[in-house]
């Protein structure tokens, strides 16, 4: 039996666990998931292989058994390939075994969205899929940029603290990660399938089919049984919801700014990061590209920071 994996992917926030779901839900293909993750398991491919390259065998083992893949898929030490010389080949071994046990010809999981901000990483990754895979597929989702921006907003609800400190900053961030993504899929999967959020919810079973066509597989449908994304809010936890006077200000005001300062959208792409790890240098680079409104914002947080210590 020949095994093709499908990968979904998708920007934070534009429904990546809802397009996993369907793909699990409506697909004869074998997927990883629990009811308490509501739904398709993502593998964590991006930050596993990094972790991988730093330690040894013997220690990457022992970390990777306390993690739910190991766990949801029931797996005993033994089944680990002798000769795996990445976590990629660890994964695909694995999920090729899971889905011939239960006569499946397709597995599918979701793929990190970290890979199209780093393109070496992603290279190596796409080697690795294409040495051992003929017909891998790729299916994109992708969200109206507002939308996706209210429900960024709308994420921690009331655990507001826990987003970025400077919240215009950590929003322009958003989205210029959110513009890069999309180009570089563009650029890295032209071969990939995309769906409009907008479609499926306007014509689930219509969308729906059309993945089927790319996929080569006709679909099923009845009862669903992914549920909704953990980290979505009832009403009553969103105690800051974007519709407030003071959200659809800020939700204005930054669309303008994304507007005003486009030159620099491309570089911004991974400063998110850089942000939270080394203000100073984020200022530096801003100040060089000429870019003094990031900067000065970033300055004035970071004097807000220093009065209340």
């Amino acid at each position: 039996m020949t095994i093709a994996p499908i990968f979904s992917l998708g920007a934070p926030r534009t429904g990546t666990t809802w397009i996993g779901n369907i793909l699990k839900d409506h697909f004869p293909v074998y997927s990883m998931h629990h009811f308490l993750h509501y739904g398709n398991h993502e593998a964590d491919f991006y930050r596993m292989e990094k972790y991988r390259q730093k330690v040894d065998r013997s220690t990457f083992l022992e970390q990777f058994k306390k993690t739910d893949i190991y766990q949801l898929n029931a797996l005993e030490e033994e089944v680990f390939p002798n000769d795996w010389d990445s976590y990629y080949h660890l994964f695909f071994d694995l999920m090729d075994k899971k889905a011939k046990a239960e006569g499946k010809e397709s597995w599918t999981t979701k793929l990190c969205h970290d890979y199209f901000y780093f393109p070496r990483q992603f290279a190596n990754f796409r080697k690795a899929v294409n040495e051992r895979y003929e017909n891998t597929k790729y299916v994109v989702i992708r969200r109206d940029m507002e939308q996706t921006l209210i429900s960024f907003i709308n994420l921690f609800g009331k655990y507001r603290e826990r987003r970025l400190k400077n919240e215009i900053v950590s929003l322009y961030l958003f989205l210029a990660r959110y513009k890069t993504f999309y180009a570089n899929i563009h650029q890295y999967l032209p071969e990939s399938h995309l769906v409009e959020y907008e479609d499926l919810k306007e014509d689930f079973q219509k969308t729906v089919t059309q993945i089927g066509g790319y996929l080569e597989m006709v679909p099923f449908f009845g009862k669903e049984t992914g549920i909704r994304n953990t980290s979505v809010r009832t009403k009553a936890e969103v105690k800051r919801p974007w519709y407030l006077f003071e959200n659809r200000l800020l939700l204005k005001g930054i669309l303008n700014l994304w507007e005003v300062l486009k030159p620099s959208r491309p570089a911004m792409h991974c400063r998110l990061k850089l942000f939270e790890e080394d203000p100073q240098e984020l200022i530096s680079q801003m100040r060089a590209s000429g870019n003094d409104i990031i900067a000065d914002l970033v300055e004035k947080e970071l004097a807000k920071k220093a009065a209340k210590e």
